[in-house]
């Protein structure tokens, strides 16, 4: 071989070895990219239904209005009605007012109990302003969450094997753990959302108004202002109405000018008044 080729094939020999050196170090995340780019075109047809029957999820909601001849009374026996039905009072408020006694209850209680509770609360009625019971269907929003948690759990499970086996460099590691760290934020909203659909369809809730009408009387005046408080208060009140006039004043001071001018020079233009009639 002529001395002359020697340099030249070094260089080719170089070049050779450096090209295959990048593609290797390249290699871990672009196999990282392409199973990515792969798994996400999957999501779509990853969360297929099963052919098993679909259970209805349904929240129903009571609205409920009655007369009672004793208003605590019937509020007592109600806490204990609710109690062996299996369910609990969210939260109670009691108001009165000049006709009418009123306890407001919100009651949660399991679904199969809520129909028979309604009927226990009935037989406390001397009369029933309404009855209402409302079932909202989230069977769709319900199986749509639980395909799409199964689907981002894969793909978490996915890019975390990818993270382990594939991801060679630095950059390719940070890049894995955000995308982890984006999916498993979406699968915590997503469980938050199907626990609250589950509480909702599980255990119905009753909004019930219970009251009592009693003869009217005004409402009392629970509060008496001392003297020393009326005299605080009347002072201000005539102070107040001093500063009204004295900016009242102020407002009016171009006539307040005019008239003070006038009643000075009054002579003066009484005098000039009686020489032009003479005139």
């Amino acid at each position: 071989m002529p001395a002359r080729l020697l340099p030249l094939l070094f260089v080719l020999l170089l070049f050779g070895c450096y090209d295959q050196s990048a593609r290797q170090e390249n290699a871990g995340w672009s196999d990282f990219s392409s199973e990515k780019m792969s798994f996400e075109e999957d999501q779509a047809t990853a969360g297929e239904a099963d052919d098993a029957p679909i259970e209805r999820q349904i929240i129903r909601t009571a609205d409920y209005r009655i007369q009672v001849a004793d208003v605590g009374a019937s509020a007592a026996r109600i806490e204990e009605t609710v109690k062996k039905h299996g369910g609990y009072i969210s939260s109670q408020e009691l108001n009165n007012s000049s006709y009418e006694l009123n306890t407001h209850f919100v009651i949660r209680v399991p679904n199969q109990q809520l129909d028979s509770l309604l009927e226990a609360v009935g037989r406390e009625a001397t009369f029933t302003n309404y009855r209402r019971v409302t079932s909202t269907d989230v069977t769709e929003e319900f199986v749509d969450i639980q395909i799409r948690l199964k689907t981002k759990k894969e793909v978490r499970d996915r890019y975390i094997e990818i993270l382990r086996n594939q991801a060679k460099t630095v950059e390719d590691i940070l890049r894995a753990e955000e995308q982890i760290r984006v999916v498993q934020e979406e699968i915590e909203a997503k469980e938050g959302r199907l626990k609250y659909l589950q509480n909702q369809v599980s255990l119905s809730t009753l909004n019930l108004n219970i009251y009592q009408r009693i003869p009217y009387q005004p409402e009392p005046d629970l509060y008496k202002e001392s003297f020393g408080s009326k005299v605080k208060r009347k002072f201000l009140a005539g102070w107040d109405l001093f500063i009204d006039l004295l900016l009242l004043i102020v407002n009016l001071w171009p006539l307040i000018l005019i008239g003070a001018i006038v009643i000075w020079q009054r002579k003066r233009i009484a005098g000039l008044f009686r020489r032009r009639k003479k005139t």
